[in-house]
């Protein structure tokens, strides 16, 4: 078997072994492996799907091992990670947005995730274990859900703190692709040193006064996986009703 097939059952395959034990590539692997079974043969597998947009940007999505809905959106190009320069500009933005569109496909047979309880994560160089960029989508759990509604009204679309070591900031509308969140605005923030290297960054949709939009969030401590919830408890009691 050669080596990207290996990587691939291993990083797919069911009760496999943490991503943290693989090589920092391999989740590269895997998307280059998705993209050649979609040229050749139509069918992205391992990968769930292969979306673009229609500027040209592409993104593979795929499901990690174990949880039930979590999902991974992997740029087809390659980018390490929050440091890279690739996400300053238009690029960071319009991958988020490729990215919250597949919340369609994150909480597998429970359905689309709804604006106000998905959220997304990227970790900084210390909080991921492959160097290639790739942006968690999920659920947020009840109480991230409800911290992040109660908070609104005290956020402004300038960076904010809103917890111990987190920041925050409001995108009033729709649209990632036009709030440029890797922007000149993030350079304010207090990083030190380590610059966008040690950032985590994370994303929650919101509804408030009958429209929606987006929390921002950044932290050099928290990674915002914590607010994602691969059960998703939202939807689970949705299904089951009053």
């Amino acid at each position: 078997m050669s080596t990207a097939g290996t990587l691939i059952l291993t990083f797919t395959g069911p009760g496999s072994a943490s991503p943290s034990l693989l090589a920092p590539d391999a989740l590269w692997a895997v998307v280059r492996t998705c993209e050649s079974a979609k040229a050749s043969v139509g069918i992205s597998f391992p990968c769930i799907d292969i979306r673009g947009s229609a500027d040209g940007y592409r993104v593979a999505l795929l499901r990690p091992p174990l949880p039930r809905t979590h999902l991974l959106v992997v740029p087809s190009t390659r980018i390490v990670g929050i440091e890279s320069p690739e996400l300053r500009g238009r690029d960071g933005g319009i991958y988020l947005a490729l990215a919250w569109a597949a919340r369609d496909k994150a909480a597998g047979d429970l359905g689309p995730v709804p604006w106000a309880s998905a959220g997304m994560a990227i970790n900084s160089v210390a909080n991921r274990s492959q160097d290639q960029l790739h942006i968690h989508v999920d659920c947020l759990t009840p109480q991230a859900k409800a911290s992040l509604a109660t908070a609104v009204s005290t956020l402004s679309e300038q960076w904010r703190v809103l917890w111990r070591g987190v920041w925050a900031r409001l995108v009033r509308n729709e649209d990632l692709r036009a709030a440029d969140p890797f922007g000149p605005s993030i350079d304010r923030l207090p990083l030190g040193p380590s610059s966008l290297s040690g950032l985590n960054f994370g994303v929650a949709g919101i509804e408030a006064r009958g429209g929606k939009g987006f929390v921002l969030l950044a932290s050099k401590s928290m990674s915002f996986e914590r607010l994602l919830d691969p059960s998703c408890t939202l939807l689970q009691r949705a299904s089951r009703g009053p």
